[in-house]
């Protein structure tokens, strides 16, 4: 049975916002919140998403230098990371890759209820529509240790429901010109890739 997933207003925007911004190129982040214990059935908390790349994904050495800077961050505030988001680079992809289960699978050992978000490109045309749609689809592990689509749309919700109209007003100001990720934060150091002030 798979673990129910609470995503937070502030990680959803981000990492949208972070999609918005490298519109025709692949993007990666990381998801911090916190994990419900062994064995427990509480929802997985996702507060908070961190950027991290938005060309050469599959990078080893810089992957293993944000993980661990971002997981240093994580726990000074009391998070952990508990799991991966990707935009693919075409429109109509909605594949969960194996760089992207690679990455997953890193995060799922350092915590069980890991989950993956992926990105439905398709549906980012629709944010500035009447009703926004959610554009992310929860991936998770299932019991044969594959990365799947989870099949029931319930297992994810959005804990503010007014989380997509927020966005679709910060994508019509063009607030995703203010994203920074961990890749441009590499080319400009002044830049902070925790974005703290993207809700302001």
């Amino acid at each position: 049975m798979s673990l129910p997933y609470k995503l937070a207003q502030t990680a959803y925007i981000k990492l949208v916002l972070h999609v918005l911004k490298y519109p025709s190129q692949a993007v990666n982040g990381v998801l911090l919140g916190k994990a419900s214990a062994r064995g427990s059935t509480d929802p997985v908390e996702i507060i908070d998403a961190v950027p991290l790349f938005h060309s050469q994904l599959a990078l080893a050495p810089m992957l293993e230098i944000a993980l661990a800077q971002v997981d240093k961050s994580a726990t000074e505030q009391g998070l952990c990371i508990v799991g991966y988001y990707q935009a693919n680079e075409r429109n109509n992809d909605n594949e969960f890759g194996p760089v992207a289960r690679k990455i997953a699978e890193r995060i799922h050992s350092n915590c069980e209820g890991a989950c993956a978000l992926l990105i439905d490109n398709s549906k980012l045309n629709k944010l500035v529509s009447a009703k926004p749609p959610l554009v992310v689809q929860l991936v998770t592990r299932d019991s044969s240790r594959s990365w799947k689509i989870a099949a029931v749309e319930s297992a994810l919700t959005l804990q503010e429901p007014t989380a997509t109209s927020l966005l679709a007003d910060y994508a019509r100001e063009g607030r995703h010109k203010r994203i920074v990720d961990f890749q441009s934060h590499l080319e400009d150091i002044s830049s902070d890739w925790l974005n703290p002030d993207i809700m302001n």
